[in-house]
């Protein structure tokens, strides 16, 4: 008789069923006998784990198919290796079982890691192939996710690579892919500095001809809704108040429905380069929506990490394979005047605010716990001290000024405009704020200022700002300084990294008066 070995074993409502060895004419009924036995416990769910199966013959089938008869619910049949598998499918037992195959085992031990990120890292296996791994954590549905994704933008003509088979790697799972002898975008950088102007306007041109994609009716989610559920999930669960929901809520609502590819994570080491060829990775959070949530994660790790230089530059080395901060400056410069075309300072600054703004808002949902990017405890601290320094504080007035008629939207924020009218929305906006800002200017009494007024409106007060100088040397040309806009001194110097004492402040107060 050929070998057989089976066990079971009751989980809640859940009925598991481990088959070994081989299935065939000898020993079909001693098998059919087990699980009419083990059947009857109650139960909903049935769970095959094929793992040690080598060989299941017809007959072996027919016990399969009596059982499947019996049960309410699909079965699922679990770690079913190739030849087992090859079987399933040829005689249509994939379409009757929820058939899930065996994973290879790989190991990543001395393979060159090129690319670190916050849900794994990824290695080259060999000359012709790259492994993502993922950490441990990461379910297996979420791994499958990203593998359907990737197939799904291939298949869409987005330039990514060849996804293949879904693997073991010790304790992780990961996903293999086709890919040629390649470097990321930061390591060309990091190799070749003299060539940053050139691979940051490749960079933009290549998400520029992605952005042109339209996904409509596919397996791709709408990243939109996913971010509204998962704020809703980060005040649910009490990472932020309801006032703090209410009013991030408003910019998705105000955010105007797009079905653009979007790639989600445009981190710097998630864009690949051979020989001139341009290939995205990571698609697990691919889907479609408005191009200002792609954008923003572009900022996220160049332009704000450089500017927060060491405050935040340490937290997310890996992501940027250890670029400096004035090189991830330059890139997002580039980048933004490439991407859209334009040189004109004032209106370069509104469109890196709107960015800023909504790669905040990720952080909060992020640091609240609406949604999980696989980040250690620490990474999701600094995404809620973000949010907090960063974007509440002056939460209204972002709001009030985004404008998607600068992204090419029309004014009912319903639909996309046409090829050209995207640069008119531009000029006319920076038009419209323009004279907004010296009618403002009219308006605004100089001589009000105090710890208690925004640091932009310090900023343009010279003699307030001569104050500032004295009492902190070098705080005009810090490149923080721009982030912390809507921000009062007052509430600055709560920070320890702005080295603003108590003393000071009433100081710098008292100066203020002065100037009345």
């Amino acid at each position: 008789m050929s070998n057989l070995v089976y066990s079971s074993v009751l989980d809640g409502d859940t009925l598991t069923i481990s088959v070994g060895g081989r299935v065939d004419s000898d020993n079909t009924g001693k098998l059919r006998e087990y699980f009419a036995e083990e059947c009857q416990q109650a139960h909903e769910k049935l769970v095959l784990d094929l793992e040690g199966l080598e060989y299941i013959s017809s007959a072996g089938l027919r016990v399969l198919l009596a059982v499947r008869k019996n049960e309410l619910e699909a079965i699922k049949a679990l770690n079913v290796n190739p030849a087992v598998y090859e079987i399933l499918e040829m005689t249509g037992f994939t379409q009757m079982l929820e058939v899930s195959r065996s994973l290879r085992h790989v190991s990543i031990q001395d393979c060159e890691i090129i690319g670190q990120g916050a849900q794994g890292g990824v290695y080259r296996l060999d000359k012709d192939s790259i492994i993502k791994v993922f950490k441990p954590h990461m379910p297996r549905a979420e791994v499958e996710r990203e593998r359907s994704r990737a197939q799904e933008a291939l298949l869409r003509g987005i330039p990514t690579a060849i996804p293949y088979d879904i693997v073991q790697c010790g304790d992780s799972l990961g996903v293999v892919y086709e890919m040629l002898s390649t470097d990321t975008l930061s390591g060309h950088i990091i190799k070749e500095p003299e060539r940053l102007e050139h691979y940051a306007k490749e960079y933009a041109r290549t998400v520029k001809r992605f952005h042109d994609s339209d996904v409509r009716d596919t397996i791709l989610p709408d990243i939109r809704k996913r971010r509204m559920d998962g704020l809703l999930r980060a005040r649910q669960c009490g990472g932020i108040s309801q006032e703090q929901y209410e009013g991030c809520k408003r910019f998705f609502d105000l955010l105007p429905e797009r079905t653009t590819f979007i790639h989600g994570d445009l981190n710097p080491n998630n864009y690949m380069i051979h020989n001139g060829e341009t290939l995205l990775v990571d698609m697990g959070g691919a889907g479609y929506g408005h191009p200002i949530m792609d954008i923003a994660s572009a900022y996220l790790i160049t332009g704000f990490v450089g500017r927060l230089e060491g405050n935040l530059s340490e937290a997310v080395e890996g992501m940027t394979n250890i670029m400096t901060a004035e090189q991830l400056l330059s890139l997002w410069e580039i980048f933004i005047r490439e991407y859209f075309g334009i040189e004109d300072r004032e209106l370069l600054d509104i469109l890196e605010k709107q960015c800023e703004t909504f790669a905040l808002l990720n952080m909060v949902i992020v640091g609240g716990g609406g949604l999980d990017m696989g980040i250690d405890e620490e990474g999701i601290k600094m995404c809620k001290a973000s949010g907090e320094a960063f974007l509440f504080p002056d939460l209204d007035e972002r709001y009030e000024a985004m404008d998607f008629s600068l992204w090419g939207d029309a004014v009912d924020g319903k639909t996309r405009r046409k090829t050209g009218a995207k640069k008119h929305g531009l000029m006319v906006g920076l038009a419209a704020r323009k004279k907004g800002k010296a009618q403002n200017a009219q308006a605004v009494d100089p001589a009000k200022i105090s710890i208690d007024s925004k640091i932009k409106d310090i900023i343009d007060n010279e003699a307030a700002m001569a104050i500032l100088e004295r009492y902190i040397p070098g705080i005009g040309g810090n490149k923080q300084l721009k982030m912390a806009y809507g921000m009062t001194l007052r509430a600055i110097q709560k920070f320890p990294q702005a080295g603003i004492s108590e003393e000071q402040l009433t100081e710098i107060e008292k100066e203020f008066a002065g100037l009345l």
